[in-house]
């Protein structure tokens, strides 16, 4: 009878030994490292209309689906269309995802985006990794572009625009060809 009770003693510091290596090497694994989305927002369908300080709108986003996350203040954007007016010009940036940052001052378009302009001549530009500040009506990019205009291509890496003036500047390796009239 003894010797049961002593297997069974032995059965349980094993059982207990097993049972706290587990939870020391393997359990801290089980938490969580991301929190789920719990907060914020989503608009479907939806037009946002950018205003300065005197009411005028300068800015507009339409997208299918827009989604504001209170915990971390991020906005993604799915297939934004992002309209800038200045003077007699529209520019239209479309692209398949952005992000409003915290602050909701910049408009971070991550992958290709598309620039049109539709002055006389029309203008359209593709870079990625672009910037916008609507306030300020300027973009940056450190990524390539490439612009096409009435028969002129220019393409360079990095780039800045100023909506306010309709200026394109391409920072580096600025390379540009033009049809032979």
């Amino acid at each position: 009878m003894l010797g049961q009770y002593r297997q069974l003693l032995v059965f349980a510091i094993l059982a207990g030994v097993s049972y706290a290596v587990y939870e020391y090497a393997f359990a801290q694994e089980k938490q969580m490292t991301f929190k789920p989305f719990t907060k914020g927002y989503a608009l479907y369908d939806s037009v946002v209309q950018i205003t300065d300080d005197d009411g005028q709108i300068h800015s507009t986003i339409k997208s299918p689906e827009m989604i504001h996350y209170a915990d971390s203040q991020l906005t993604t954007i799915e297939s934004p269309q992002v309209v800038m007016v200045q003077n007699e010009s529209q520019w239209t940036m479309r692209s398949s995802v952005a992000t409003i940052n915290e602050s909701q001052t910049a408009i971070h378009f991550p992958d290709v985006v598309t620039v049109t302009n539709d002055a006389s001549p029309p203008l359209a530009l593709e870079t990625s990794d672009m910037t916008v500040y609507p306030e300020q009506k300027t973009t940056q990019s450190p990524a390539a572009i490439v612009i096409h205009q009435a028969g002129r291509k220019i393409s360079g890496v990095g780039s800045k625009i100023d909506f306010n003036n309709e200026l394109i500047e391409v920072l580096d390796e600025t390379h540009a060809e033009f049809d032979a009239q």
